[in-house]
């Protein structure tokens, strides 16, 4: 067998493995979110949720997606205040003050539309 084929062949193998091994990860629980600041913007009608969590650096997306969207949802639930038309959630592993950059960051932001009190996933 020459170099190329058993080149090929190890990564046919690893292209078969690859997705089996990252279904079989641990998933990483966002338990630890911690709301650092409500924004209220174009009067009050868009609410912007920034949370901080150590864990998104080394979880999976979709889990981190649908953590922000529960996390939309418990907001809505417990709110004094009228609902807002929509909401923008962000999540990141460090405290980055609004509006500033940082390239060593893991940030996520998702943005909703509020209908019938729960927070449907937008797209702005």
């Amino acid at each position: 067998m020459t170099g190329l084929q058993k080149f090929s062949t190890l990564m046919g193998i690893a292209c078969l493995l690859l997705p089996a091994m990252l279904w079989a990860s641990d998933e990483v629980e966002l338990t630890q979110a911690e709301l650092i600041e409500v924004l209220h913007e174009n009067g009050g009608s868009t609410h912007r949720l920034r949370y901080m969590d150590g864990s998104v650096f080394d979880a999976r997306v979709d889990d981190v997606l649908e953590d922000m969207e529960d996390l939309c949802n418990v907001y809505l639930a417990q709110a004094q205040i009228p609902h807002p038309e929509n909401i923008i959630v962000s999540m990141s592993d460090r405290f980055i003050p609004f509006g500033v950059t940082d390239a060593d960051a893991t940030q996520f932001f998702e943005a909703y539309t509020v209908e019938n009190a729960t927070c449907m996933w937008g797209d702005f």
